[in-house]
């Protein structure tokens, strides 16, 4: 479908220059993976956090009071795998073995690497 010269005009777009709904759409396309990720990690944060105040009878409000205890030893020995944030993969995995002997295979480990450490700040 081309888009019509007025809407072109709308768009701050030369009538001269083809325009197709794909290049008005695409932006909004592009970052549709970006949203689901984002989503995602959402998603992850609030299981993590559900499940450690659930495992530990706390308040929800209270997850940082559960957590602090193992801050120190994070900050120490495993800093490099990245920021006290439970949308950090390696730091929600340390906390569920840490505080309830959770093993997870190592392999999620792998795919930190891809995702990145999030919380850092190059």
């Amino acid at each position: 479908m081309i888009i019509p010269d007025k809407v072109k005009q709308m768009l701050g777009v030369s009538p001269e220059v083809e325009v197709t709904m794909y290049d008005v759409a695409k932006k909004s396309i592009d970052v549709q993976p970006k949203i689901r990720f984002i989503y995602l990690m959402s998603l992850f944060e609030g299981f993590i956090k559900e499940y450690i105040c659930n495992r530990t009878m706390t308040d929800i409000d209270k997850y940082r009071s559960v957590v602090n205890a193992y801050d120190s030893d994070w900050d120490l020995n495993h800093k490099a795998l990245g920021a006290r944030s439970s949308l950090n993969l390696n730091y929600a995995l340390y906390l569920l073995d840490n505080l309830f002997g959770v093993k997870v295979s190592d392999r999620f480990s792998d795919i930190t690497y891809e995702i990145g450490a999030f919380g850092l700040t190059p």
